[in-house]
């Protein structure tokens, strides 16, 4: 396996994809409250991964926490076309 580290280039401000995921959150939304304990999950085990230099886990872990965000809001067209390649 092969873990590679991209960007799009494309410039825009976080917010206007996280404002409204953190609207849902605040109206509790139970799909985005359940999602986003299950990225928190990731995280402790992405960390672990880390400090094991265990770099397929990780890619792993980044490519769940990726499907998970994407089933909640769209990623956008170049980041899930850099996720395919």
């Amino acid at each position: 396996m092969v873990n590679v580290v991209a960007h799009t280039g494309i410039k825009h401000h976080s917010g206007n994809f996280h404002k409204p995921l953190r609207e849902r959150w605040l109206e509790g939304d139970r799909a985005v409250i359940g999602s986003y304990k299950e990225i928190a999950c990731l995280a402790r085990e992405g960390k672990k991964a880390l400090l094991n230099e265990d770099w397929d886990e990780l890619a792993y872990l980044m490519n769940k926490n990726h499907e998970i965000q994407n089933n909640l809001a769209d990623s956008g067209e170049q980041n899930l076309y850099m996720m395919k390649v």
